[in-house]
């Protein structure tokens, strides 16, 4: 069975891989854009801050949970707890996306697992359990997270997780 504390766990899993995104990019590339219209660097932390914030702020909403509920603008500035405007630098990208998911962490495993297993309806008119919702979120900042993977290798930088990989091939051919 999937619990509040496993897909947490999960979600700081993928945070901490976003974060280390975050400290690779020097910070006078946040403005790099692959072409227009796609999103900066920066504005792709932006959309990982607002997205997961949302979502898990709709999973969390008492009552019916609906995402036409009211006009989005209106429903991110209530759900999410990060203002952006102030979120620029490689530092306060990281600073945030750690508040974020302690936030997230905090608030999830403080609604319990009786609740995050009640169902609503998705977007989509199917029932979902919260806890679902609360997956989607996690899911989303990977998505996100990829196509940072990919600007990294335009600008020309190794990702992370490939460097990683690298060294752990380098270990066994000297082992």
């Amino acid at each position: 069975m999937i619990t509040p504390e496993i897909v947490i766990e999960s979600f700081k899993a993928v945070r901490a891989n976003t974060i280390e995104i975050a400290r690779d990019i020097p910070e006078d590339q946040f403005t790099f854009s692959p072409v227009d219209p796609m999103p900066t660097v920066l504005e792709q932390f932006h959309s990982i801050l607002r997205i997961t914030e949302f979502m898990v702020g709709i999973a969390l909403h008492e009552g019916e949970v609906s995402f036409d509920a009211a006009p989005r603008e209106e429903w991110f500035a209530k759900l999410t707890t990060t203002n952006l405007h102030y979120v620029k630098t490689p530092a306060e990208v990281v600073g945030a996306l750690q508040l974020s998911i302690q936030n997230i962490e905090k608030r999830v495993l403080a609604a319990g697992a009786d609740f995050l297993n009640q169902e609503v309806k998705a977007p989509d008119n199917r029932t979902k359990l919260r806890l679902w919702i609360v997956n989607c979120a996690k899911e989303q900042e990977m998505v996100r997270r990829g196509q940072l993977f990919l600007y990294e290798r335009m600008l020309g930088i190794v990702p992370h997780t490939t460097r990683r990989q690298q060294e752990r091939e380098a270990q066994k051919s000297k082992g």
